[in-house]
């Protein structure tokens, strides 16, 4: 009767010894997916947070683009203003240069 205790029991032991190292392995497991979940998440926020810097320069860089162009047209309208305004010189520097001739 002893002899099938003590089987029994070392049977229980190991039984339970085997329950153990799968907990622990189970934890362990858990432990990597939660860590690689953590790294996931902070790899994540620094991809949003670039995204984020880039939408801002995306809209700086549309801002000066309508900046430029504004400043291009102004260019323009100077230029065509001063092109006329040279035409204008010219001809009366012409109708003056008949008027003076004898």
């Amino acid at each position: 009767f002893n002899l099938l205790r003590d089987r029994s029991r070392t049977e229980d032991d190991r039984h339970n010894k085997e329950k153990e190292l799968k907990i622990k392995s189970a934890e362990q497991q858990v432990n990597e997916l939660n860590e690689n979940i953590n790294r996931l998440k902070s790899q994540l926020l620094d991809a949003e947070k670039q995204l984020l810097r880039v939408n801002l320069n995306e809209q700086k860089l549309k801002q000066e683009c309508e900046h430029t162009r504004g400043q291009l047209a102004a260019i323009q309208r100077s230029e065509a203003t001063i092109k006329a305004d040279l035409a204008d010189a010219q001809r009366k520097v012409k109708k003056n240069k008949l008027h003076d001739v004898p």
